[in-house]
C-alpha cells in the first residue's frame, strides 16, 4: 500500500469511506476520528532524538471510533536517550473494531500507557504488543482494557523479549463494568528471557463487576539457557543466528497479524536491528 502522511493534530476519516491506502501519522500530540461506517490503517512511527538524558513528552493520541468503523492502529517506536511517557487511548462505539498493534524497542525508562474503552455495545477491540529491551535500557508498559456496555469482544496478547542486562515492566489490565453483560476477553503475557541477567516483571489483572462472562488470563516466562545454544550449535547455527530464530519464532504469531506487507517488513527490520546491536 501507498502511505500518506499526516503532521495535523487531526486525522477525520469522514462517514462510510475506506481508506485503501496507509496513513503515516507522525504528530504525538494527535486526535484521530473514524465517522461512522469507515475503514483506514494508520502508521505511526518515531524514532526519538538524542536528549542528553533529560525527559521527552508527555505525548497523547485519541482515537474515537464511530459505529461499525474499523481501524487497523500500527505504533513503531525506537527509544532515544531521554525518558518519555506516551499515552494511547481509544474509545469504541456500537459495533465499531479498533486494533492496536504496538512495537515499543529499547528506550531509558519510558513510559508507555494504552486504554481501549469499548463504550457501545458489541464493539470490538484487540491489542497486540511487542516489547524489546537490551544492554541497560528500560520500559514500563501498560495496557488496559474496559468494557462499559453489553456483548463485547477483546483480547490483549503481549509478548516481551529482555536481553543482556534489560528491564521491563508489563502491566495488563481487562475491566468489565455492570453493563458489560455477555462480555467475552483474554489476556495473554508471554516473555522472552535471552540472558540470565535480563528481567521482567509482570503484572496481569482482571475486575470484573457482572456476571455472564468469559474472561481470563495468563503469563508465562520462558528462558533461552546455554543448553538452548549448544543445541542450536550443534544443527550448524552460531549464536547470533541461533538468538535470532528465538526471537523471530516467538514473535512471529504477533508479527504476522499486521495489516499490510511493507509495514510487517519495516517492523521485521527495525526488530533485528534492535536485537543484533
Amino acid at each position: 500500500m501507498k502511505m500518506r502522511q499526516f503532521k495535523k493534530s487531526l486525522v477525520l476519516i469522514p462517514k462510510g469511506q475506506v481508506r485503501k491506502e496507509v496513513l503515516k501519522l507522525s504528530k504525538w500530540q494527535s486526535r484521530i476520528v473514524l465517522e461512522p461506517g469507515s475503514k483506514a490503517t494508520i502508521f505511526e512511527r518515531d524514532i526519538f532524538p538524542s536528549s542528553g538524558g533529560e525527559k521527552r513528552g508527555p505525548f497523547d493520541v485519541d482515537v474515537t471510533i464511530g459505529e461499525r468503523a474499523e481501524l487497523h492502529y500500527v505504533v513503531l517506536v525506537n527509544g532515544g536517550e531521554g525518558t518519555s511517557k506516551i499515552r494511547r487511548r481509544s474509545t469504541v462505539e456500537e459495533g465499531g473494531v479498533m486494533h492496536w498493534h504496538i512495537v515499543t524497542l529499547g528506550g531509558h525508562g519510558d513510559r508507555h500507557e494504552l486504554v481501549s474503552m469499548l463504550a457501545g455495545k458489541n464493539a470490538t477491540s484487540s491489542i497486540d504488543w511487542i516489547f524489546f529491551v537490551c544492554g541497560d535500557e528500560k520500559q514500563c508498559v501498560s495496557a488496559c482494557m474496559v468494557f462499559a456496555a453489553p456483548g463485547g469482544r477483546g483480547e490483549i496478547t503481549m509478548k516481551g523479549i529482555a536481553q543482556d542486562h534489560g528491564y521491563i515492566q508489563c502491566d495488563g489490565r481487562i475491566e468489565i463494568s455492570e453493563r458489560g453483560s455477555g462480555v467475552e476477553t483474554f489476556l495473554t503475557q508471554k516473555f522472552l528471557l535471552l540472558d540470565p541477567t535480563a528481567k521482567i516483571d509482570a503484572v496481569p489483572a482482571l475486575k470484573i463487576k457482572t456476571d455472564n462472562v468469559k474472561a481470563s488470563h495468563s503469563a508465562t516466562v520462558s528462558r533461552v539457557t546455554p543448553d538452548d545454544l549448544f543445541y542450536m550449535k550443534s544443527r550448524g547455527l552460531d549464536e547470533s543466528s541461533a538468538r535470532k530464530m528465538f526471537v523471530e519464532g516467538f514473535l512471529s504469531d504477533l508479527t504476522e497479524k499486521l495489516p499490510d506487507e511493507l509495514i510487517r517488513v519495516k517492523i521485521l527490520g527495525a526488530i533485528r536491528e534492535a536485537y543484533e546491536r
